[in-house]
């Protein structure tokens, strides 16, 4: 996901700051967050199917949604000068 993030992560961060003040933007923030949300349910119902969660599905979702929106990568990579590398291996 790095490469996606390095891409996107610039403009999903001025989208959230112009959501504040424009109603499109805040409109095209929370479509792109329903997405998300649905991606990560995808991925939560087939980790659950395995029968090996250690938490319960809706967490799963939660829990991948929250790490595939770009700002966990935006302060390893931006802020805190993580290389690809290291950010692959995690």
């Amino acid at each position: 996901m790095t490469p996606v993030f390095r891409r996107i992560t610039p403009l999903f961060r001025a989208l959230q700051g112009a959501a504040t003040n424009e109603p499109a933007a805040a409109a095209m923030l929370a479509e792109f967050d329903g997405q998300r949300l649905d991606a990560a349910g995808h991925y939560a119902r087939a980790a659950a199917a395995t029968g090996q969660l250690a938490v319960s599905e809706q967490e799963c979702r939660d829990l991948l949604a929250a790490t595939l929106d770009g700002a966990l990568w935006h302060r390893l990579a931006e802020e805190r000068g993580w290389p690809d590398e290291q950010l692959i291996r995690c």
